[in-house]
């Protein structure tokens, strides 16, 4: 008997402890589906391995995946009219068939995850709702109902006309474009964007060199119906420059109360508001940095953006680490304190590089971790509680990933924006 992508997913962990070396464990589900990853390399399952997880995995993949791959189909299809009144129309968009272009899809063009991830920080959808195991999203654009599926679908109720539809779905499918999966590492392009994969968004990347997402081209049939050469790019009615700063000065605020919620954590005391600060201030970086990646005329104000919110994640999956640990007493003395110390340093000072620039910083940072994982790697089989280990290993791996972002060689595309490193040191 086949079986669903989503059952695959369920059988990993869900911690996104990144000690497999994916950045989720979304990823790392993908990665051994497709045979380059072995399910041994996660911890959890290895360390469950007499309750037959692994075999559960295993056995699940011999049975065989039913692949999802997105229906072919136009760009655009239109139907009039709309039941909402014979004045609005219903129009419905298959990105795959611009954003996954010659690209693998087996997955889907959307991770379910990333998919709420994104609209749910409202930067485009209002009221929006995403259970992210079904992989659907509904919300609302002026007086539009919009819903997002996670193979591509984009289906837009009650638009004005063809150009507004138009309008409409190019804004949604640039807000769409960071939850595809990058056929590459099987990562989504947020979590690259974040310094998840070092070997994407650079030469050989399927997905970077397509440059701006931009659902309809001028040879588009639908635009010609309309009858534009090409319809008004979402950035000329509002300027994006002051979100990159906001954006910034969010991840400040957030990085503090992560500090101080981390200077507790090793005397086993709760900080469930720290906690709750970082969140409140990461989402706000997340919209503003969004919004700057959906509002952006040109690349590199794009990337910037995007960069800023795959580096939202990080610290948002940094904090998860923190609550993990939740003040537990076992974390406190000897190996689990000094790990958890150093797992901090280095999301810090992996922070600090990018805050600066300094990619001699973050090279130094990215070696402390690797040195970092291998002690971990000696406490875990020693050391009882596994799920804080890993936690600590969240918190460390993801400020690595900030590190990889300045360090990454000047022609990768995730490199922090020349044109505005003076705001960045700023």
């Amino acid at each position: 008997m086949a079986h669903t992508l989503q059952e695959l997913y369920q059988l990993f962990p869900s911690l996104d402890c990144g000690f497999c070396g994916s950045p989720s464990c979304h990823s790392m589900a993908r990665r051994t589906a497709v045979g380059l990853a072995s399910p041994s390399r996660c911890v959890k399952l290895a360390m469950a391995e007499a309750s037959g997880a692994i075999d559960r995995v295993q056995r699940l993949l011999q049975e065989g995946l039913i692949y999802e791959p997105p229906p072919e189909a136009e760009r655009m299809l239109y139907t009039h009219p709309c039941v909402e009144g014979r004045d609005r129309i219903t129009a419905e968009a298959h990105l795959a068939s611009w954003l996954g272009r010659g690209m693998d899809l087996k997955f889907g063009l959307l991770d379910p995850t990333t998919l709420c991830w994104v609209l749910s920080a409202e930067t485009v959808l209002r009221e929006v709702k995403c259970p992210p195991t079904l992989g659907i999203a509904r919300g609302t654009l002026e007086d539009k109902t919009v819903m997002a599926f996670k193979d591509g679908r984009v289906n837009i109720r009650a638009a004005r006309d063809r150009r507004d539809s138009i309008r409409t779905v190019k804004l949604v499918s640039r807000s769409l474009w960071p939850a595809t999966i990058c056929p590459t590492c099987w990562s989504t392009l947020l979590e690259c964007a974040g310094g998840g994969c070092n070997s994407c968004l650079g030469p050989g990347c399927p997905v970077a060199p397509m440059g701006l997402p931009d659902l309809l081209d001028a040879g588009s049939p639908s635009i010609q119906e309309v009858g534009e050469s090409r319809v008004a790019e979402p950035s000329e009615k509002t300027a994006p420059g002051h979100e990159g700063p906001e954006a910034l000065r969010r991840l400040d605020r957030a990085m503090e109360a992560f500090k101080a919620s981390a200077k507790r954590a090793p005397i086993g005391q709760r900080n469930s508001t720290g906690n709750g600060q970082v969140e409140a201030e990461l989402a706000l970086a997340s919209s503003s940095a969004l919004r700057l990646w959906v509002k952006a005329s040109g690349w590199s104000e794009a990337a910037f953006g995007l960069t800023l919110a795959g580096i939202a994640l990080d610290v948002g999956r940094m904090n998860n680490g923190l609550k993990i640990l939740g003040g537990e007493d076992s974390m406190c003395l000897g190996e689990g304190r000094y790990l958890l110390g150093e797992a901090t340093r280095i999301a810090t000072e992996a922070y600090q590089a990018y805050r600066l620039g300094d990619e001699g910083l973050a090279t130094r940072t990215f070696s402390e971790f690797r040195t970092f994982k291998a002690r971990l790697s000696d406490a875990l089989w020693s050391f009882k509680a596994t799920d804080r280990l890993l936690a600590v290993h969240k918190i460390a791996v993801n400020g690595s990933y900030i590190s990889t972002v300045v360090a990454m060689p000047s022609d990768r595309w995730g490199r922090l924006p020349r044109s505005i490193e003076g705001l960045v040191k700023g």
